[in-house]
């Protein structure tokens, strides 16, 4: 009954997500219950206040923060973990792939980048839900990726202990980031992107949110889009979360751009919507807080961050250029 979350129980039983850290020698030393749910019904939330660290034998003297799928979105827990110097994560996760906007290796590379630090991620595997990585400030050391795979994969790559560069104070988000961005715009507002080869440009907005992008066009194909969003973002039985957004997406109809091609991108690859020889893309947020680069090239093959060049100011500005498309 003293447990954090008994009183608001809906049954007067708490079911949680949890993760559990063992030993070498199967002893417990550690473990977190989700604290930001999706697609999860039938669980409880976790109100314990205090995020949750391990260490492992030989090498206590390095924290490792935990969390659970959904949580990497959110602030809590992973912004505080951050903001405490932790600076070596893990992340179990069951993350699928159709929206476009919620791909799991992106997510997981440009959170890792952002906050320069140490990720391990497990995702379960699926015929749609795949993407596992091993990071490294922003650099993928190893990833797995195949919705058709008939076997699990195991992941090894040599990670520092200790990271020389200075760790990021990341920006948190107000606690009213719902009222901030304007109910109008709580769908996402999308461009067909003209193909053709050649130069071309091209701004969208949503309320104060505008995204501008210019690119050279190599070879025409089904499509790409040119998406913004300002307001709630939406998905089946997830509460809506507030977020701003700029992106380019393959898409053959600007109707539906959100659903991810999984099947189109694994059997014909990423050029049959299209191929880029460059792209720089422009964004202006009405709101003070992180954001994310996410860039996947071909089906799922994510870049390293010195093959994409990204500015913030006023502004943010994501460039990509030859190869690397």
């Amino acid at each position: 009954p003293d447990f954090p979350g008994c009183d608001s129980s809906r049954d007067g039983w708490l079911l949680l997500n949890t993760a559990v850290v063992l030993d070498r020698d199967g002893r417990l030393l550690q473990k977190y219950h989700k604290a930001n749910l999706w697609f999860e019904a039938a669980l409880d939330e976790s109100k314990e206040c205090s995020p949750k660290t391990f260490s492992i034998s030989g090498f206590e003297e390095v924290p490792f923060g935990i969390f659970i799928c959904a949580d990497l979105i959110h602030a809590w827990p992973p912004l505080e973990l951050v903001n405490k110097g932790v600076r070596h994560f893990v992340m179990p996760l069951s993350w699928t792939n159709e929206m476009a906007q919620m791909q799991p290796l992106g997510w997981q590379q440009a959170w890792n980048y952002q906050m320069q630090a140490v990720l391990l991620a497990a995702n379960t595997r699926s015929s749609s839900c795949s993407g596992s990585g091993i990071y490294v400030q922003g650099e993928a050391k190893a990833v797995a990726y195949d919705l058709e795979a008939n076997t699990d994969q195991l992941l090894v790559a040599e990670v520092p202990l200790h990271l020389l560069e200075p760790a990021p104070s990341p920006i948190g988000c107000p606690t009213s980031g719902t009222k901030l961005l304007p109910v109008e715009g709580s769908k996402w507002k999308s461009f067909q992107l003209d193909m053709t080869p050649g130069d071309h440009s091209s701004t969208l907005c949503s309320a104060a949110t505008c995204c501008h992008v210019s690119y050279r066009s190599r070879r025409q194909g089904k499509g790409y889009a040119l998406l913004v969003l300002n307001g709630l973002d939406l998905a089946p039985e997830v509460a809506p979360w507030a977020a701003e957004a700029c992106a380019v997406l393959p898409c053959q109809s600007s109707s539906d751009c959100l659903t991810y091609p999984s099947e189109a991108l694994q059997r014909y690859g990423a050029k049959w919507f299209g191929e880029f020889e460059s792209l720089e893309m422009e964004a202006n947020f009405s709101t003070t807080q992180e954001v994310f680069p996410q860039v996947l090239a071909t089906a799922q093959r994510l870049l390293s961050p010195s093959a994409w060049q990204l500015h913030r100011s006023a502004t943010v500005r994501l460039a990509l250029k030859g190869s690397a498309l």
